[in-house]
C-alpha cells in the first residue's frame, strides 16, 4: 500500500514481517482466492476469507454427518474451540477439517481422491501426510499417486529456488514456535 496507509500499518503490526508466509501451499492458495474476491479492500478480504474458512468447516460437518450420523457430529461442531477458532478467529485448521472429512468419505471407494484430500490438509498442517500411511493398507498405490499428485501441483509455485529458500524460512520460523508442537 501507500506510505502511511491500513495495510502498511497492518503489515508493520505483524509478528515475522520480513518473512514472506508461515503459512503452507493450501492456505495461501486460499488467501490468494481471498484476496481475488474481496478486491482492494482488507476488511472484505478478511470477510471472504472468513466465509472460504466456514464453508471448508461446513464440508468437514456434513462429512462427519454423514459417517457418524448428528449426535457424533455435533460432539465437534458445537465444541467451543472450534467455534473460536474458525468463526471467531478464522484459522486455517478449518482447511483440515474439511480436507480430512473428504478423505474420510472417500477412503473405500475412491482412493486417490482421499490421497489428494491428505495432500490438501496436509498442505495446511503438515501432520496429515500421517494419514498417507495408513490409508496406503486399504486404498494401495492410488492413495500414494493421488496424495503425491497434489501435493506436488500444490507445491509447483515453490519450485523456483528463491521460492524454496523462502519456504525453508519460513518453516524454521513456524517449527520454531509454539504452534509447530
Amino acid at each position: 500500500g501507500a506510505p502511511g496507509s491500513t495495510d502498511e500499518l497492518l503489515l508493520a503490526e505483524m509478528n515475522s514481517p520480513a518473512y514472506y508466509s508461515v503459512y503452507p501451499p493450501t492456505s495461501q492458495l486460499v488467501f490468494a482466492l481471498a484476496a481475488w474476491a474481496g478486491g482492494d479492500g482488507w476488511r472484505v478480504q478478511w470477510y471472504v476469507l472468513k466465509g472460504l474458512l466456514l464453508l471448508a468447516e461446513a464440508v468437514g460437518i456434513w462429512a462427519l454427518l454423514r459417517l457418524v450420523g448428528s449426535a457424533g457430529a455435533s460432539l465437534y461442531a458445537l465444541h467451543p474451540l472450534a467455534i473460536l477458532e474458525v468463526a471467531g478467529q478464522g484459522h486455517t485448521e478449518a482447511l483440515v477439517v474439511g480436507a480430512l472429512g473428504l478423505v474420510l468419505l472417500a477412503a473405500a471407494r475412491h482412493p486417490v481422491w482421499a490421497g489428494a484430500a491428505v495432500a490438501v490438509a496436509g498442505w495446511v498442517k503438515l501432520y496429515p501426510f500421517a494419514w498417507l500411511l495408513g490409508l496406503v493398507r486399504t486404498g494401495g498405490w492410488p492413495v500414494v499417486l493421488g496424495g503425491v499428485g497434489a501435493a506436488s501441483l500444490l507445491a509447483l509455485p515453490y519450485a523456483h529456488p528463491e521460492a524454496l529458500d523462502h519456504a525453508r524460512q519460513s518453516l524454521a520460523l513456524f517449527a520454531g514456535s509454539f504452534d509447530f508442537y
